[in-house]
């Protein structure tokens, strides 16, 4: 099958999510812009089909129907929306909200912390820690050999960590299958599985607490916000209340999270796969404008999970695996 897209370059695995320099941000495209009910695009969350992690998990054996449904509405969604919706089983969804909940009362209980950059021998891809702005305050928690401050992390987060971990690496393996690759193509790119002593994930839990929302009308007033690309494999978020906007196939901006319920999941994809995959799984642009108390009531000062499987420090992306089956790369 033709892809129509060029071969890129092996690449070393992608950056890390955050500059210690930068403020609390995955990109370097900053916009401002006016604030008007624009910020607020017109919701398709209606359009978002829900996929059962369950439906997708690979098991031995010949693919069921629900399988071989679920791999090819995860594929659509993703190409067509830039995103997509998982739904956890009752127990799984329980996790995630006692683990929101945790999250939004460390942070409330630790608010005058200072902030703590990686020091000069961490990189980014190492940082397990707090990192605080005007904006908004994130906690990195990485699975792994102990490091200092580890245990001031949210409660629940290890548990978090696990489960994401195997939900994120489950929808990896539905896009390999979409694509006629095998479930685990890109799991050698990933951390080992459990991790070897001594060693830090390069997969990272992110727990954030955005401590301002934006308000309604005031055209006198601006906002700077943040569009971003993942830089990941996969990234999943759990969050207890809307703002994650997407910048669909059409070039439209939607709110992907409005509709979620309790313990459901936003997927989105990144940059590694995109390459990984030459160009056929996109990453799409996102941004996170949390609703104000006033536009939606009860939605104020955002608290989200987000776990982000990332490759490998050591990795190498290439389109190998897309060549071994079948899939042609033109230089046009």
């Amino acid at each position: 099958m033709a892809s129509g897209v060029a071969a890129p370059p092996p690449l070393n695995a992608m950056p890390s999510l955050l500059h210690p320099n930068e403020e609390v941000t995955a990109s370097p495209i900053t916009q401002t812009a006016s604030v008007s009910n624009s910020v607020y695009p017109s919701t398709l969350w209606e359009c978002l089909p829900r996929i059962k992690i369950s439906e997708i998990i690979p098991e031995d054996g010949a693919p069921s129907v629900e399988y071989l449904k679920s791999i090819d509405a995860l594929w659509d969604c993703l190409t067509t929306h830039g995103a997509a919706v998982l739904e956890t089983c009752p127990e799984d969804a329980a996790l995630l909200r006692c683990a929101l909940e945790s999250a939004k009362i460390h942070f409330r209980t630790n608010h005058n912390r200072s902030i703590s950059p990686p020091g000069l021998s961490q990189t980014m891809s190492q940082f397990m820690g707090y990192i605080g702005s005007s904006s908004k305050e994130m906690y990195y928690y990485r699975a792994g050999r102990n490091v200092s401050g580890e245990g001031d992390h949210p409660p629940c987060m290890s548990d978090v960590y696990r489960y994401l971990g195997r939900a994120s690496r489950a929808a990896l393996a539905a896009i390999c299958r979409h694509l006629h690759l095998r479930s685990d193509a890109f799991w050698s790119l990933l951390d080992d599985c459990p991790l070897p002593r001594n060693e830090i994930s390069s997969s990272v839990l992110l727990a954030t607490h955005f401590r301002d929302s934006i308000p309604d009308g005031g055209s006198a007033q601006t906002v700077k916000y943040h569009e971003e690309f993942e830089m990941g494999f996969i990234t999943l978020i759990a969050s207890d209340s809307p703002g994650f906007q997407v910048l669909n196939s059409n070039g439209s901006w939607y709110v992907a999270d409005i509709g979620l319920r309790a313990g459901d999941l936003l997927l989105v994809t990144g940059k590694a796969l995109e390459h990984v995959t030459t160009g056929l799984c996109k990453a799409h642009a996102h941004r996170v404008i949390p609703f104000s108390s006033s536009s939606v009531p009860g939605f104020s000062k955002r608290v989200s999970l987000t776990f982000c499987l990332m490759p490998r420090d050591t990795a190498i992306l290439d389109g190998s695996a897309m060549a071994e089956a079948g899939h042609v790369s033109s230089a046009g």
